[in-house]
């Protein structure tokens, strides 16, 4: 009987290729021995049974000012008001609330020299300072009614409301405070036409 001849073909590689691939195969694994050795030799910072964490943590200013309204209606001087020189606005004027999580001031002022106008007459240029203003009374934000003295005008910036912190937190309202106003009239340098003047209520920190 002929004997069958097998075919081997793991033998027909030439010797240099396999050695090639195993020097591939050695220099992979060596490479990442290597790797897990540098890993591992770096510097402890702190050994023993108990070691401590030193965190920082930069916080800027951080402040807000909410006003209840953008506008305010001053009223409509009448003949007692010309004679009396003045009209305190039938409405309070806005509230400011403030949030700041540092020491804070709250200032108002005219943010022009004089009233617009517009009208048939002469414009009078109305200075900014016949608006008078003071801080609402009592318990914040406060109230307009009864007020009798207007100790600030917008011709010059004046506090409204400052502190050393702001809320809100829990059980905490943030400081909040009204403005009224008191508008100047004369018969002499008022002529009829609409007048209006914008308000800056600017919030600052330390």
């Amino acid at each position: 009987m002929a004997e069958r001849k097998r075919n081997d073909h793991s033998n027909m590689l030439p010797m240099p290729w396999r050695g090639r691939g195993n020097r591939r195969a050695a220099a992979l694994v060596g490479a990442m021995v290597s790797l897990g050795l540098l890993t591992g030799t770096a510097a402890a910072q702190c050994v023993g049974t108990a070691c401590t964490v030193t965190i920082s943590l930069p916080v800027s200013d951080v402040i807000r000012l909410d006003l209840s309204t953008s506008t305010t209606a001053l009223g409509s001087p009448g003949q007692a008001d010309f004679i009396a020189g003045w009209l305190v606005a039938p409405g309070d004027g806005p509230t400011a609330a403030v949030k700041a999580n540092g020491p804070y001031t709250l200032s108002v002022t005219g943010n022009a020299p004089s009233f617009s106008y517009a009208g048939s007459f002469t414009n009078p240029n109305k200075p900014s300072s016949a608006l008078t203003w003071a801080p609402g009374t009592g318990a914040a934000p406060g109230t307009c009614t009864g007020l009798a003295t207007f100790g600030n005008s917008m011709g010059t910036a004046a506090t409204l409301l400052s502190g050393s912190s702001g809320g809100p937190a829990i059980g905490v309202s943030a400081p909040s405070k009204k403005i009224c106003y008191r508008t100047l009239w004369s018969f002499t340098s008022s002529p009829p036409g609409t007048y209006r003047l914008v308000v800056n209520f600017t919030l600052s920190g330390p």
